[in-house]
């Protein structure tokens, strides 16, 4: 899902789109709907948000990608990107690294 009209969406509409996103890619994974799709913490810089798959879902190995979290621009553009937060600085990094090119983008 893309916002097409280029408004700044709120974190909940964020949030909803990360939830959106995870629920598309573990529908074969998640056998409890009482597990939370989202980890609490989540990152924000001035154009985007990272949001962090649970880790208590587990991802078929032939279904998995090198990822597990989700940059959202403040746009609603999504990307699935690595899930870095075992390495604070890594991810500070690439954090960083996503704003700016949502910024580049236009995005």
């Amino acid at each position: 899902m893309m916002n097409t009209e280029h408004k700044i969406i709120t974190i909940a509409e964020a949030k909803k789109m990360a939830v959106d996103r995870i629920r598309r890619n573990t529908i074969y994974d998640v056998k409890d709907d009482s597990i939370p799709l989202l980890q609490d913490n989540y990152l924000e810089t001035d154009y985007c948000w990272m949001f962090f798959r649970n880790k208590a879902i587990v991802i078929a190995p032939e279904r998995a990608l090198n990822g597990g979290a989700y940059c959202i621009s403040k746009k609603g553009h999504v990307r699935y990107i690595a899930d870095l937060s075992d390495d604070p600085v890594q991810l500070q990094e690439y954090l960083q690294t996503m704003s700016n090119y949502f910024k580049e983008q236009g995005l």
